[in-house]
């Protein structure tokens, strides 16, 4: 009774410093992404000096804008559907946790804060296994982005522009392979000799064939929107190339960003570069301002205003 009692003001202590921090953390961190847009990476210089080639179709940037809640939505799924083993869980609670995720990765490298966001909303699961669980959703979407892109760079930088139908054969056979690989993911829970480690990876083994290649299914979805995101951004800006070469640009450009450390709101930088870096390949030079346009576009779509959103969920988050 008496240890219950101690444990009262302990908590009603961290959730006042939580709140404080939360509340001081709002105003902080959209005052840094404007900083970032507007003056470390001249947003609005880049579309000035690009207008005579900007003659914007508001329909594709609406098709980009519609598109993102349905990418985090599927995302939402993915993580409802690999918590059903453990606890039911809404679908709006998933969304809360991915969103809290993708908030708390603007400040941890290789958006690792994606995992802590998570794990937060969590009610009956034990706290790591929880973070195991999200590693398996997770390794779902590397695998497909490192499916896409491998084929992608290769060609780029190593076999020349012209072997298209090669990037896509590749494509489909390593598909096929790590969809091969990802359904036996359970073979993986024998590699760890440590019963405290197997005490969580055991996670690896809980799902079935069927339930892992649904997860799978849905990463490929929300691949399929990353590309058709950028497409449609790319047209909005008037960029001028071939829908192939910018599908292998955009694959390309996806795999170096997902395996280059990188914080969320210091990785513009280099999402423009390398976006830079390939693109620039095809087309002229006067496209630059474009194409870093695109990639900082694509950005505020699918990662800073979902980050915004998933904020506003941890301002109303209570500790358990």
């Amino acid at each position: 009774m008496q240890f219950t009692n101690t444990l009262i003001p302990a908590n009603r202590n961290i959730q006042t410093i939580i709140g404080i921090a939360r509340w001081v953390l709002l105003p902080l961190t959209v005052g840094f992404i404007v900083y970032k847009l507007l003056y470390a990476y001249e947003f609005d210089s880049l579309l000035k000096s690009y207008q005579s080639l900007f003659k914007p179709n508001y329909t594709l940037l609406l098709l980009a804008a519609c598109l993102m809640p349905v990418n985090w939505m599927l995302e939402s799924m993915k993580w409802q559907k690999l918590l059903s083993r453990y606890e039911n869980t809404s679908l709006s609670r998933a969304c809360a946790g991915v969103l809290s995720g993708v908030c708390l990765s603007i400040f941890t490298p290789n958006q690792i804060g994606d995992f802590a966001g998570r794990i937060l909303q969590l009610r009956q699961l034990n706290k790591l296994k929880g973070a195991v669980v999200a590693v398996v959703g997770n390794t779902a979407q590397m695998a497909v982005t490192l499916v896409a892109g491998m084929p992608a760079l290769y060609m780029l930088l190593v076999n020349g522009f012209e072997a298209y139908s090669q990037m896509f054969a590749a494509v489909g056979v390593l598909m096929l392979m790590f969809v091969f690989l990802y359904l036996n993911l359970s073979q993986i829970y024998k590699f760890f000799s440590s019963p405290r480690i197997k005490t969580y990876t055991v996670v690896f083994t809980d799902y079935s064939r069927p339930e892992l290649l649904y997860i799978f299914m849905l990463s490929v979805l929300r691949y399929t929107i990353f590309v058709a995101q950028y497409m449609f951004i790319l047209r909005f800006y008037n960029v001028n190339i071939d829908v192939s070469d910018a599908i292998t640009c955009i694959f390309a450009t996806l795999c170096t960003q997902a395996f280059v450390p990188s914080f969320l709101l210091l990785e513009l930088g280099l999402r423009g570069a390398s976006a830079l870096w390939f693109f620039g390949m095809f087309v002229s030079h006067v496209y630059v301002p474009g194409i870093l346009l695109s990639a900082y576009t694509v950005w505020i779509i699918n990662l800073m205003i979902p980050a915004l959103a998933g904020m506003l969920v941890l301002l109303k988050w209570k500790i358990q």
